[in-house]
């Protein structure tokens, strides 16, 4: 340790010097500042000459030992360290201090009476922000503080009007999304009519210029369109909302035929679109009674029709909307029997990875779509986000929207018995709504966490000890839809629920389309022996056997679920496969016979 030389300027404020730019001290002058040296000199003169000059917040330790401890109590803004020091020296402060989460933004100014390059290549290797060299000059010293203050308060800033416009994108996201139809009703069109939907909408930056809809048109017909505005983001996403606007005000209940619909549609965007925007659209009527479909198109990519499967397109044209006023679009009727499939996009799936060399132009993609035609319904979008994906890893350049509407035998009934929000049985027993009366063999698929809570409530009813199995069941379904089916990884969990924002993210998630159609089955059979429980997600699994071979970790905020279930819950707890499928037994006692409902 070498001491500090003073001068007379050391306990006079030296003022900005000319043309730094630097702001007063004002609210700097509360920052918490920690001061770390073994030198007891040292701490009072570099104390006096902070207090002196405006800082009225100031902690001080006597070695690395003691400064870990109150920076680690304390959370100062700025902390000031000698570099040889006893017990714990600053090297070892800055490594430990830079390991911790809670300091990774702080800054570290060392101080120390040697200058080489070798040391300060050394000092800042180990997380030091800054030098400075002994003995102290007060106005360096001064000046370094308050622009490494400044410097935090600025990225503090910058964070909080980061995370502010992240919740805003996020509220217009979850706008967006309602002008979008709902899975309950699309579900309610299908029991309805006798017809099946599957779509996907995604955007390329966080807010989309697609939009599409469906709606009644009466007792047997009903009308389907979609809308791609030019541009991306906040500019396009502002057109849907006039759009959505304009469709259930002005021309709610609009039966006329798709030709004079778009019309109408178009004199309206040309009053209210700026000169050089557009949009394209496709609005189609399908007619169950008469297995007919009447198209009209605003500059719209070609819809396909795949009959008796095979795919042709439905070759219809016309200018997109909100260029010219009173343009008369054509429209056309094409046969629609059952079995027949009306496929809809947006020019994103043509013009991926670029206009000029597409994965898709028309008779490749009438090719891929002919090998869908026996992949259930559900699954088709996502054959063809997958193909778009594998050429755009860095995902796509325009948003993009894809819809399938089937004409079925009969009506409603989708190919799995599923739903978004709701939790429904898929086996041959019954169609109705989870019930509380004692099961035997049952199979249920869910999507939510609020899914999960309601199905643990229901399992955990036909435990002869429902609260012991309450948690452990809850666990394992929450790691399948967390963990598995979303993607969250274990150490992102961490950082979300420190930050407060799991519950955010996983609704982020659950809006993507490359996680918005996976589910959780859950398979549920009780004997007189025994209950088994078996969870399937979608995910890519995990290494279990490292979670079913290590210390459990019974009060961690995280990374306890395996432990909880294996331990507190069942009797036998075994993953297969990759580790996305769980078996969780509880044995019975004999004299326990099994009720059947």
């Amino acid at each position: 340790m070498v001491g500090t030389a003073l001068t007379s300027s050391d306990f006079t404020d030296p003022g900005p010097a000319p043309g730094s730019g630097l702001l007063e001290l004002g609210t700097l002058a509360s920052a918490r500042l920690l001061l770390i040296d073994d030198s007891r000199f040292a701490r009072k003169t570099i104390n006096a000459i902070l207090a002196n000059h405006g800082f009225t917040n100031v902690k001080l330790a006597t070695d690395g030992e003691e400064g870990l401890r109150v920076a680690r109590e304390w959370l100062p803004e700025v902390i000031i360290t000698d570099l040889f020091m006893p017990v714990k020296t600053g090297f070892d402060l800055c490594r430990e201090l830079r390991e911790d989460a809670a300091f990774q933004e702080t800054p570290i100014i060392v101080q120390t009476s040697s200058d080489t390059p070798a040391l300060r290549g050394d000092v800042f290797e180990a997380g030091a922000s800054d030098l400075i060299n002994k003995p102290i000059n007060a106005r360096e010293l001064l000046s370094r503080i308050r622009v490494h203050l400044e410097r935090l308060r600025l990225i503090e800033s910058l964070k909080s009007y980061r995370r502010q416009m992240h919740e805003e994108l996020d509220s217009a996201k979850a706008m967006q999304m309602e002008l979008l139809p709902a899975d309950q009703a699309i579900e309610s069109m299908e029991q309805e009519y006798p017809v099946k939907f599957a779509w996907h909408s995604q955007p390329c930056q966080g807010l989309a210029g697609d939009i599409w809809g469906a709606e009644r048109l009466d007792d047997h017909r009903i009308r389907i369109w979609n809308a791609d505005f030019t541009g991306h983001g906040v500019k396009s996403a502002l057109n849907t909302f006039r759009l959505n606007t304009f469709l259930r005000t002005s021309l709610k209940d609009d039966r006329r035929g798709p030709g004079d619909w778009l019309a109408t549609v178009n004199d309206f965007l040309c009053e209210v679109l700026p000169v050089g925007q557009f949009a394209t659209m496709l609005c189609c009527d399908v007619d169950f009674r008469e297995s007919t479909i009447d198209l009209a198109s605003a500059g719209a990519p070609q819809p396909i029709l795949e009959t008796d499967g095979r795919n042709e397109v439905a070759s219809i044209g016309g200018i997109p909307l909100g260029i010219s006023e009173g343009v008369v679009f054509d429209q056309i009727r094409l046969p629609f029997p059952v079995g027949s499939c009306l496929f809809a996009y947006s020019d994103a799936l043509t013009e991926t990875p670029s206009a000029e060399t597409p994965l898709y132009d028309m008779d490749p993609l009438i090719d891929r779509l002919d090998e869908l035609t026996d992949v259930k319904l559900s699954k088709r979008p996502l054959a063809l986000v997958g193909d778009l994906a594998a050429v755009a890893p860095e995902g796509l350049d325009d948003d993009l929207t894809l819809v399938f509407l089937e004409h079925v035998k009969v009506k409603g009934g989708r190919d799995e018995k599923e739903t978004s929000g709701q939790i429904r049985l898929v086996s041959e027993k019954a169609d109705e709504p989870v019930a509380s009366a004692v099961v035997s063999q049952d199979t249920f698929v869910i999507r939510t966490m609020q899914d999960a809570e309601k199905l643990t409530k229901e399992l955990a009813a036909q435990y002869p000890e429902p609260d012991a199995v309450s948690t452990g069941i809850w666990e394992l379904l929450a790691n399948a839809i967390e963990h598995g089916n979303l993607a969250i990884r274990h150490d992102e969990k961490t950082e979300l629920l420190l930050a407060n924002e799991l519950d955010s993210e996983i609704e982020l998630r659950l809006s993507l389309p490359v996680f918005r159609d996976r589910r959780v089955q859950v398979e549920f059979e009780k004997s007189d022996s025994q209950i088994k429980l078996k969870i399937a997600d979608e995910g890519e699994g995990f290494d279990f056997q490292t979670y079913l071979d290590g210390e459990a970790r019974l009060d961690a905020p995280n990374g306890r679920g395996i432990a909880i279930a294996q331990k507190l819950s069942f009797d036998g707890l075994t993953y297969r496969g990759k580790g996305n499928i769980v078996e969780a037994v509880v044995e019975l006692s004999k004299a326990e016979p099994c009720n059947s409902a």
